[in-house]
């Protein structure tokens, strides 16, 4: 056993030193091969010292050039934000007028049920229908109502009271349930029983 733990340790300790030295002379070929590339003959030119100018060179003069148009970019956007805020509050401050569509609020009616109130009562009204859009105000027979559209018709519900004015939903009619005649059971003197019973209903 413990001569398997030697030779185990011994190809270890081979295979690291494989891959070290696979590892330096792989490197060493890579430098020789860098050494003996012919360099392209680009003139190097020494960096400047940030502190000093730079013979020759317009640099501060390109610096201010381009700061003014930055500085002209700047002024031309706040002019047109200021342009577009002075359009946004002159719109907000003119009053609202209606569409020619829309209808005309007669004297005295007020809206005193709100949307989500009013599917409520449609929902009510027709358990098991889907909304297909949202309540409109609109005026039905000159009473200002909410025109509800359902998947299975139109209801019309007042606006200040929540009255259904309009019942565009179709009819379902329930009929009564019919009485069932069970047959009676007789012990012993069936025609007896019979004959009593019929006497009773009599």
């Amino acid at each position: 056993m413990h001569q398997q733990w030697t030779y185990r340790l011994a190809w270890m300790l081979g295979a690291f030193a494989l891959v070290i030295l696979g590892a330096a002379a792989g490197r060493a070929a890579q430098l020789e091969w860098a050494a003996a590339e012919p360099t392209v003959g680009v003139p190097l030119t020494p960096i400047a010292d940030p502190g000093t100018p730079v013979a020759g060179s317009n640099l501060e003069q390109l610096l201010q050039e381009r700061e003014r148009a930055y500085r002209a970019l700047i002024a031309e956007a706040n002019a047109r934000l200021e342009q577009a805020y002075r359009q946004i509050q002159e719109l907000s401050a003119q009053p609202v007028a209606s569409s020619p569509d829309a209808p005309a609020m007669p004297s005295g009616a007020s809206v005193a049920l709100s949307p989500s109130r009013v599917i409520w009562i449609a929902m009510n009204a027709a358990p098991g229908s889907a909304l297909m859009k949202e309540p409109e105000l609109v005026l039905f027979q000159g009473t200002l109502a909410y025109e509800v559209t359902l998947d299975q018709g139109l209801l019309y519900i007042d606006a200040s009271t929540g009255q259904i004015l309009y019942d565009g939903l179709p009819q379902v009619v329930q009929t009564a349930p019919s009485a069932v005649t069970q047959p009676r059971i007789t012990v012993g003197k069936g025609r007896e029983r019979e004959d009593e019973d019929r006497d009773d209903d009599d």
